[in-house]
């Protein structure tokens, strides 16, 4: 996916649109060639040590809401929102196509959903699950990093849901 169409618009620099991205990434260890690293903190020396790193790893353009010293960085507003919209366009806008449920509260939230689930599943309705517990849809499952994921990975887990056939997603939502 070419950069210019990852951000959903262009950049004011031409050659910085054509980039080629390939993956998306906000952990600087899981930077590689073809990357568009999010550097989401609001700590600047952190984020020169965080874009750095990310750049030997061989990120090819960084994001983040400083003026960074290195040639591919773009400075933004809001990262974390910039990086939510980021991750929707590299992974087809899947979300769209998607009813989702969210279950938020202090106790419960894992039982509901599968819940939830289990009657949307009876009822003719593919339905997938995302939680604390991992991501289950059609006789997969497979682990889930936190209670709510990441943009990154929660974008990629509704494309893989999507492309699948689901049609809802029962979601645990962290109330912080």
């Amino acid at each position: 996916m070419k950069l210019g169409d990852l951000l959903g618009k262009s950049l004011k620099d031409e050659e910085k649109n054509q980039l080629e991205i390939e993956e998306i990434c906000h952990e600087c260890e899981n930077a590689k060639p073809g990357s568009a690293y999010f550097c989401l903190t609001d700590d600047f020396e952190k984020a020169i040590d965080r874009s750095k790193h990310a750049f030997e790893n061989g990120a090819s353009v960084i994001f983040s809401e400083f003026d960074l010293p290195f040639e591919n960085s773009v400075k933004v507003k809001k990262i974390r929102e910039f990086f939510c919209d980021a991750c929707k366009n590299f992974y087809d806008r899947a979300c769209d196509d998607l009813k989702i449920i969210g279950v938020t509260g202090t106790n419960g939230k894992t039982t509901t959903s599968h819940l939830i689930a289990e009657i949307m599943n009876r009822n003719g309705h593919k339905t997938g699950v995302i939680g604390t517990n991992g991501v289950f849809y059609g006789g997969k499952v497979f682990d889930c990093p936190l209670t709510t994921p990441d943009a990154d990975f929660l974008h990629k887990t509704f494309k893989e849901m999507r492309d699948d056939g689901v049609e809802i997603v029962v979601m645990e939502v962290s109330a912080h």
